[in-house]
């Protein structure tokens, strides 16, 4: 028998390849056409800038935390921490001429408020006051003493040592850094003080600095 390997291999005939004709080439590009001639755009017309500008009233920190009452001619400015700010109502004779303010003196009854040394949260070593306890003696141009008193219970924690060196400033920037004293006061005292009609206050001269002293004052417990 024959081999299978003896025969010849038949091989079957190719087709042909198949040629993909070329894309035809791309028409030439036209030059853009010219753009019509556009008219120079009319010149802006700006107002000048008002050197004016609108006068905005902020609040105060001492405005916004501290409710204030008016008891004689003194103004009492109560925080709910139990914090007493006391200063001179404007209309206190002192704050009607600033001017004629000589020195103040903080020793009275023997004792000095400016040398007091305070310890502890309850303040140990401040001077317990009552409303008919004088805080400090203002002598005035015209030979004048005028006793300011505390008008509220409580205790003797601060006194303003700007005033020291600037005495005026209790009578031109009583709500501000011519403050008198800070009274660590008690609830009751707190309760009597708030059940007096309140007190509107005119805008400060300058609000940030009476801010920083009230916010130095408020701070305090």
């Amino acid at each position: 028998p024959e081999c299978p390997q003896d025969k010849p291999m038949e091989l079957s005939p190719s087709s042909p390849p198949v040629v993909t004709p070329l894309a035809p080439p791309p028409p030439p590009l036209t030059p853009p056409s010219p753009s019509p001639s556009l008219s120079p755009p009319a010149p802006l017309s700006i107002a000048p800038h008002s050197t004016t500008t609108a006068a905005f009233t902020f609040p105060t920190f001492t405005e916004r935390y501290f409710a204030c009452r008016q008891i004689e001619y003194m103004n009492v400015f109560v925080h709910k921490n139990g914090i007493f700010l006391i200063s001179l109502h404007p209309s206190h004779p002192l704050c009607q001429n600033p001017s004629s303010i000589k020195h103040i003196v903080w020793t009275v009854g023997g004792f000095d408020r400016t040398k007091m040394q305070l310890k502890g949260k309850k303040k140990k070593g401040g001077l317990m006051v009552r409303p008919s306890s004088v805080v400090c003696e203002v002598h005035t141009t015209s030979g004048e003493v005028v006793a300011l008193r505390a008008n509220v219970r409580g205790k003797l924690i601060e006194v303003n040592s700007l005033l020291e060196g600037t005495p005026t400033l209790v009578g031109s920037q009583p709500h501000m850094r011519g403050f008198l004293a800070i009274v660590l006061g008690f609830k009751t005292e707190q309760e009597r003080i708030l059940g007096l009609p309140p007190v509107s206050l005119s805008p400060p001269d300058n609000e940030k600095e009476g801010d920083q002293l009230s916010k130095r004052a408020a701070k305090r417990n």
